[in-house]
This record gives structure tokens, C-alpha cells and sequence, in this order.
């Protein structure tokens, strides 16, 4: 231990986080299976290493700790999230404790981090950004595909929301380290500009105004901050100019695709209800799924008549962190985040790499205002890494020795961290291999109770029943769906099992519940006309069959044709 020299340990942790940044889009892309928590497994282990990697060369020779105001508001927000965990209405989720794990390891490492040192995660994440804006071209061009069915460019994502998200962190980044080279292109910093115009493509040609405004806007707060103290940038009108300008594209943005940005106010004014049934602790980490839906049913519900009718969808994402965090975490926990977030902005000034670290969090939190970063693995980490820059650099609020018998606590902890991990790599391995192998069709008793947090795998299985004409135990799977993750098409799929098995009653409410969350698709109302024809109810059908005819939709599809050609010979056989 005596002969590992300081720099090699400092090396070893800044190469490790650099390497995370570069390359976890990537392994994100390519261990898709099992619901995409491999890679978030492997940076779990990888970065509980090397923790214990430095609890082995530091821990033991009495290395000295500070702590501060950040990371007390860290600590405290952790605390009460894993507690909002554990003590919650909502079915126990390993993955989301895995992933909590994972990011306050990261923090724990970027602490420890010499300052030195933070410029390998710049550059890692210019890096990393720059892979994905070459992939992402080349997807344009037709030379790599795309990991949507949809959408010509994704980059190693599954939606070009998240690169354009991945992308503007790099931007921004980028571009606030050529700045600190005063923008030269000289040789040697050539390729500053190259790498920017490469990225600044990708960017829009990913087609995400989220990411633009995540860019635009701390290069406007830089901007303000640097020139609005010049003498000719104190003039009112030039000030207003100013405003103006950015009120016009932000009116632009919103009428750039106006449908995605009502679907997303809609959003927003349904989960104010989560809000006001749970306002003080929310309803539980991990729950905003399992509400959102029914909540949304009963906005749409009090709102009778208005456009937003025609534009409702299923959905399980807040596209507004802020809103998420206040309905899965309640007021406490919105104000524990928002205070984090204060001081780690508080005194950073005149901190080392504190301006890059700043506004790479405001290019964070800009997003997160019209996305769902949270959900994203890849951008997410990126938090824990600029919190903890942020945390650097202050004054102590506790210092203390690392005794050994603390060492050996954190050691447990950190071991304790990695088997709870390893366990859950090894449930899902094994409920995936069952689901695959066909072992819950041979055998319908077998216990899948571990995975029914899991959306994916509950609706994997209960169309697996629902194929070999185990009809009670898909219900069974999708009635446990219906728990986590309720949407119309879930309602409707239990809709037709019920009326399938003739408990008429049962299918109605389901249709009736599915229409009352999105009242603008045709399943539902199809599935009344069905359930009417069994009861031979024919002013009833003949009312639902002019609907179906007459109900403007989003998309016609196959479900539609089929829905409006029955209604079309119910009403001409009357």
C-alpha cells in the first residue's frame, strides 16, 4: 500500500468516471436485454471497486475527510429518498435502489477526485459526445441504422430525446473549455471548433427542442453575464431587444411542434392532481407510472369538451423533473432538492472548473424542465459527477480521520452494495431465462411474485399466456400490470379477456375507464360496441357505431379500419 503513488490513485479513479461517460451510451445500446439494467449493474460493480480500491490505499493509513454543505444537502437527500423507498406504498423496485446505489458512488468518487484531475471528465464527456454525433451522422446518411423504427437518428439511444439530451451536455461543455482557450484555432486548438460543428450538427439534426433550449440557454446566461456590464449593452433597448428575441423563439420552439408541446402542458396539468393527493411526501419513488394515467383520466374528466381530449395518450413520463420529483417525493422532497441544487450553485465563482460544472448543470436542469433525464441512464450519471465538482473547493462544515474501523464499516457497506446487485442481476437473469425457455407456460403455478415491479416483464408474460390460451393467467399477469403501469390499451386487453370469458360487466367497466383516460382512441369505444352486441343492445350499438364512424383520430391504423368497417356493416344490416 505504501509504494501506490498519489497520482496513480487519482489516475485510476479519473480514467474509470472518464471511461463511464465516454462509454456508457454505448454499452447502454448494446446489453438491451433484460430491460437495459446491465449496464447499470456494471457501473455499479465497476465503480464500487474502485471505491474500495481507495478505501484500500487510503482508509488504512488515516486519511483525512471534509465535509460540507453540499455534501450535507446530498446526504440528506439520499437519506430521505431511500426512505421514501422502504417505506412506501409502492411494490419494491431493486433496480431503482441499484441505480441510487450507482450515483452515490459516482458523487463519493468525484469528491475524492483531485482537481487536477476534473478536466479527464470534461474531456471524456467531449469525448463521448463526439462518438455519438459521428454515430448519428452516419445514421443520417443511411451508413449505421437506427435504434427506432420511427426516427432516422438516435445515436446509441433509444430515442433522439436523449441524444439531442446527451449531446447538449457535451456542447456545452465543449464549448466553455474552447472558451477558456480564449476561442483560438490555432494548431493546437483546432480541433475545438471541428469537434463543436460536428456535435452542433447532430444536434439538430436530432430534432429535439429540449436539447436546443438546454444549449441555448447557458450560452445566454454567459453571454448576459459577460456583456450586459459593457457600456453599450446598459442600454434599455438593448436589453429589451434581448428579451424579445427570446420570447419569440421560445414561441417559435412551441409552434415548431405544437402537438408535442400540448401533450406535454396536458402532462403537466394532470400530474397536478398526483400532486394534491400526496402534496407533503408524495406517493413513493418509482410510483409516478402506476398514478399518472387515472390521474389524467380524472383532469380529462373535469375538462369535458376541450382539445385536449383529441391529443391524449398513454403515458408514464412527467417530461418535467421538477413535477416528477414533486409527485413521487412530495414537498420535502422538492425542497431537499432544490436546496442541493442552491448551494451547490452558492460561492462557486472563484472554484476551479466551477463555471464549466455550473453551466453544464443549468444545461442539466433546462432539459430536465421538458424531458425526463431521470430516465435516461447515460445523461443521469451526469448529475452526481457536476454536484460533486460543484462540492469542491469549500469550507469544511466537518473534518475528521478515517479510523480503520470506519473503513472496515464503509468496506460492508460498499460489499453490501455489490452482492444486493449481483442479486438482482441474477432474479432478472433468471425470470427473463424462464420467460424465454417457456418454464411459466409448462408450468403456471411458478412463482413470478420478484418481477411484478416490472412493466416489461409482466406484459412479456401475460401475452405468453394469452398465446397458448392460458386465459386466467394472462389476467392474472395483466391484472399485476394494471397495478404498476394502467393505460388504456392495458384496460382494453382486459377489456376483451373479460368479455372473451362473457363477465360482460367487467368488460364494460374496463372500456369505460380506458375511454375516460384517452378519449380520442377507437379501442375503447369498439370494445362497448362489443360488449353491447353480447347483450344484444341495439339503440346502444347503433350509437357507438355512428361514433366509431364519425370519431376523429390520430393515426389510422389497422384497429381503426377494423372498428369502423364493423361499425359501417352493423348500422347497414339495421
Amino acid at each position: 500500500m505504501e509504494h501506490i503513488p498519489r497520482n496513480y490513485l487519482n489516475y485510476t479513479l479519473s480514467i474509470v468516471l472518464g471511461g463511464i461517460l465516454v462509454f456508457l451510451p454505448i454499452v447502454s445500446s448494446s446489453f438491451s436485454d433484460l430491460d437495459g439494467v446491465i449496464p447499470i449493474f456494471l457501473t455499479n460493480l465497476t465503480c464500487s471497486a474502485i471505491f474500495i480500491y481507495w478505501l484500500y490505499c487510503k482508509g488504512f493509513k488515516s486519511a483525512e475527510l471534509k465535509i460540507n454543505i453540499v455534501d450535507i444537502c446530498f446526504t440528506l437527500y439520499i437519506c430521505y429518498g431511500v426512505l421514501r423507498i422502504t417505506v412506501s406504498e409502492v411494490i419494491f423496485n431493486p433496480v431503482i435502489v441499484c441505480e441510487w446505489f450507482g450515483l452515490v458512488i459516482i458523487y463519493v468518487l468525484v469528491r475524492l477526485l483531485e482537481y487536477k484531475f476534473l478536466r479527464v471528465l470534461y474531456v471524456s464527456l467531449l469525448l463521448g459526445g463526439t462518438i455519438q454525433a459521428v454515430i448519428g451522422v452516419l445514421q443520417y446518411v443511411n451508413l449505421l441504422e437506427s435504434n427506432h423504427v420511427i426516427f432516422k437518428i438516435t445515436g446509441s439511444f433509444s430515442n433522439p430525446g436523449h441524444y439531442g439530451g446527451f449531446l447538449a451536455l457535451s456542447i456545452v461543455v465543449g464549448l466553455f473549455m474552447w472558451r477558456a482557450k480564449q476561442y483560438s484555432i490555432t494548431k493546437g486548438n483546432i480541433f475545438f471548433p471541428c469537434i463543436l460543428f460536428i456535435q452542433i450538427v447532430a444536434l439538430l439534426l436530432s430534432d429535439s427542442r429540449a436539447a436546443w433550449l438546454a444549449v441555448i440557454v447557458p450560452i445566454c446566461l454567459l453571454f448576459a453575464n459577460n456583456y450586459f456590464n459593457r457600456p453599450f449593452y446598459r442600454h434599455w433597448y438593448i436589453k429589451l431587444s434581448f428579451c424579445i428575441l427570446i420570447i419569440v423563439m421560445m414561441i417559435s420552439l412551441y409552434y415548431y411542434k405544437k402537438a408535442s408541446a400540448d401533450v406535454r402542458v396536458l402532462t403537466w396539468n394532470s400530474s397536478l392532481f398526483m400532486i394534491k393527493d400526496a402534496p407533503v411526501f408524495g406517493h413513493g419513488i418509482g410510483s409516478f407510472a402506476a398514478n399518472y394515467m387515472p390521474c389524467q383520466a380524472c383532469y380529462l374528466d373535469e375538462h369535458v369538451g376541450g382539445n385536449e381530449a383529441l391529443i391524449a395518450d398513454n403515458n408514464m413520463l412527467a417530461f418535467n423533473e421538477f413535477i416528477h420529483v414533486s409527485c413521487e417525493q412530495g414537498l420535502v422532497g422538492l425542497l431537499l432538492f432544490s436546496g442541493l441544487l442552491i448551494y451547490a450553485f452558492r460561492g462557486t465563482d472563484n472554484i476551479k472548473h466551477g463555471l464549466v460544472a455550473r453551466l453544464g448543470l443549468i444545461t442539466l436542469f433546462v432539459f430536465a424542465l421538458f424531458s425526463y433525464p431521470s430516465s435516461i441512464f447515460p445523461i443521469k450519471v451526469c448529475f452526481p459527477v457536476f454536484i460533486g465538482i460543484l462540492g469542491k473547493d469549500r469550507k469544511p462544515f466537518i473534518e475528521f480521520i478515517l479510523k480503520k474501523s470506519t473503513t472496515i464499516l464503509l468496506l460492508g457497506v460498499v460489499g453490501f452494495g455489490i452482492f444486493f446487485n449481483v442479486k438482482s442481476y441474477q432474479m432478472y437473469n433468471h425470470a427473463y431465462n424462464s420467460l424465454k425457455n417457456g418454464d411459466y407456460i409448462r408450468d403456471n403455478s411458478k412463482d413470478y411474485s420478484f418481477m411484478r415491479h416490472n412493466k416489461n416483464f409482466l406484459y412479456l408474460l401475460s401475452e405468453q399466456y394469452l398465446k397458448h390460451d392460458q386465459i386466467n393467467a394472462s389476467l392474472q399477469a395483466k391484472k399485476l400490470l394494471l397495478n404498476i403501469a394502467p393505460t388504456s390499451s392495458l384496460l382494453c386487453d382486459l377489456g376483451m379477456i373479460y368479455l372473451y370469458k362473457q363477465e360482460l360487466d367487467s368488460a364494460r367497466d374496463c372500456f369505460l375507464y380506458a375511454k375516460k383516460m384517452t378519449p380520442n382512441h377507437i379501442s375503447p369505444t369498439y370494445g362497448l360496441l362489443l360488449v353491447n352486441k353480447a347483450e344484444g343492445n341495439r339503440e346502444e350499438c347503433t350509437r357507438l357505431s355512428k361514433e366509431i364512424i364519425s370519431m376523429p383520430v390520430r393515426v389510422v391504423n389497422n384497429v381503426v379500419l377494423k372498428a369502423r368497417k364493423e361499425a359501417r356493416e352493423y348500422i347497414q344490416k339495421q
